[in-house]
């Protein structure tokens, strides 16, 4: 059994490797991140049935937030270089980074649940079930996902 589990790891720890290379590398062009957001939008639009006045609301709102995001997003960019750029351990500068990483995360999130709320008062009572309804699906298929990649492992 220890003869296919290295096997596994290993590969498990490069595709690792190889995600978040190509993911810091599409983060840098930002391409990523404008994607997601685009497909984001297209399936609330599509699957909450949004009216064209909501439709401009939801633009409107994440254009007007769309430049804080791209702060944040830079500096946790800027964080995360910093961390990788290190070439010695050096606990004092490391647990600095990590500091600004957690008040860079608090501060996502926060401008997070500020969008969620905002979006949210946009919709009717009637889309608010139904979206709360799309997120516990797609919550249980990601749990359904991890299980079956853990289970490989």
């Amino acid at each position: 059994m220890e003869k296919h589990l290295v096997p596994a790891v290993v590969t498990a720890v490069l595709l690792a490797i190889g995600t978040a290379a190509f993911a810091q590398q599409a983060s840098e062009s930002g391409w990523f991140h404008e994607r997601a957001a685009r497909m984001i939008v297209a399936t609330v639009e599509r699957d909450l049935s949004l009216t064209d006045a909501q439709r401009e609301k939801v633009r409107n709102l994440l254009t007007a937030e769309k430049p804080r995001l791209d702060e944040l997003s830079a500096r946790r960019q800027v964080q995360s270089q910093r961390l990788a750029a290190l070439t010695t351990f050096d606990e004092a500068t490391i647990r600095q980074i990590a500091q600004q990483q957690q008040e860079t995360a608090a501060d996502i999130l926060v401008e997070r649940e500020k969008l969620r709320f905002a979006l949210l008062a946009i919709l009717t009572p009637e889309q608010r079930t139904r979206l709360a309804s799309l997120r516990r699906v797609r919550a249980h298929s990601f749990d359904e996902r991890l299980t079956r990649w853990i289970a490989l492992i």
